[in-house]
């Protein structure tokens, strides 16, 4: 993989603040629960890659980075 495309200004429809967050406030599902910290945890890593890897495409909403070259900045 090269090239990695990601969303940020919708989280990947997966929002800290929309209602999947809910899930990390109980136990009770486990198998959610986990869920939502692997994607939460993949879009710190996406947005890692933002700002560490060349953005070749940003349109304010969402970016595409080539992992083989790092950012200017």
């Amino acid at each position: 993989i090269r090239y990695v495309a990601y969303d940020y200004a919708t989280e990947a429809a997966m929002s800290r603040k929309g209602p999947f967050a809910r899930f990390l406030a109980t136990d009770q599902y486990f198998f959610a629960q986990m869920t939502v910290r692997l994607a939460f945890d993949f879009q710190d890593n996406l947005e890692k890659l933002g700002d560490t890897r060349k953005r070749i495409y940003d349109d304010g909403s969402a970016f595409v980075v080539d992992l083989l070259q790092r950012s200017p900045k």
